[in-house]
């Protein structure tokens, strides 16, 4: 009994230590939050596709449920039919269901133009008699629609992921759990890539397991039965910690290659999701180690995917 209440009384003054310790001294700042975001997407009768984009900066305050306000940043990217991309970026003017969106171009507010929302979509862009809308990055005119449709993002109620060790010793190799089914690129986007291009996705739903070392990648090949052919890594993003539930932006990298052009193999692009436990590269060394091993068979389904949404939300090139 001695031992014991001297062992509490150990115990209190050690806490009571800590605490006053945490009082006292230069304490570090806690990390910043990070930024909010909303987006909204539709397509007019034509195919052309409009996605805004409107970012809060970091603040004390984490919301649920983003609602754009006065002084917010805003990014809305115009896809035309045939994939060329525009830009109008600059601050919010006035918040609601209807948006009021000044351009700034070279440091100098344009004309506002407005977006009227509804849930994640936008219902109807317009601008003053006789205005455009300020293009600010690319050549090229964004088309006011007459109106607009809600773009409904891929989903997929039960995306498996499949143990998958890849290569050999000498020319790159790994293990990963890799999705079973093939993502075909031109559902999501008729942006033909370009070497250096950053395409981020928004993914949602569920996982039966985590995925800690998540990423999308971009690659073209030709299936033969179940035989990959002519397969080609064209990038891919960093790697993402995954929750159970999750609604993630993720930015997707295509290598800086000047020589390659995408447009003969546009068809035969597919997205990968992977969760990699470790990588080598062509000299056998490490690129990124988890310290876990696969240790089952190809093909052993590691985790499941519910709900699975897809969707393309931005491009910068």
């Amino acid at each position: 009994m001695k031992n014991r209440k001297h062992f509490i009384v150990m115990a209190i003054a050690t806490i009571i230590a800590l605490a006053l310790t945490s009082c006292g001294g230069d304490a570090p700042e806690p990390l910043p939050p990070p930024p909010t975001s909303a987006i909204f997407e539709s397509s007019d009768t034509a195919g052309n596709i409009y996605i805004l984009a409107i970012t809060e900066a970091a603040s004390g305050n984490i919301r649920a449920a983003y609602t754009p306000k006065g002084g917010d940043s805003y990014i809305l990217t115009f896809i035309s039919t045939v994939g060329n991309v525009f830009k109008s970026i600059g601050k919010v003017k006035t918040a609601g269901s209807t948006l009021t969106l000044t351009p700034i171009k070279d440091g100098t507010p344009a004309t506002p133009f407005t977006v009227t929302t509804s849930g994640e979509t936008m219902t109807a862009i317009t601008v003053e008699s006789g205005e455009t809308i300020t293009v600010t990055e690319g050549t090229g005119t964004i088309t006011t629609p007459a109106s607009l449709t809600p773009k409904v993002p891929e989903t997929y109620p039960a995306l498996k992921l499949l143990a998958n060790p890849w290569g050999k010793e000498g020319e790159g190799n790994g293990e990963n759990w890799v999705n079973a089914t093939d993502f075909k690129y031109s559902k999501f986007t008729k942006v033909i890539p370009k070497p250096g291009d950053r395409i981020t996705f928004q993914i949602r739903g569920t996982t039966d397991k985590p995925l800690n070392w998540f990423s999308i990648a971009i690659n073209s090949h030709r299936v033969e039965g179940d035989q990959w052919l002519d397969y080609i890594w064209h990038g891919g993003s960093e790697q993402y910690k995954i929750p159970i539930s999750f609604n993630e932006t993720i930015e997707t990298y295509i290598y800086a290659d000047d020589s390659y052009d995408f447009s003969g193999v546009y068809e035969n692009l597919y997205l990968e999701f992977a969760n990699s436990l470790w990588q080598k590269d062509e000299d056998g060394k490490y690129t990124h180690n988890s310290g876990l091993k696969l240790n089952v068979p190809f093909g052993t389904v590691m985790a499941t995917i519910s709900n699975l949404e897809v969707r393309l939300v931005g491009i910068e090139r």
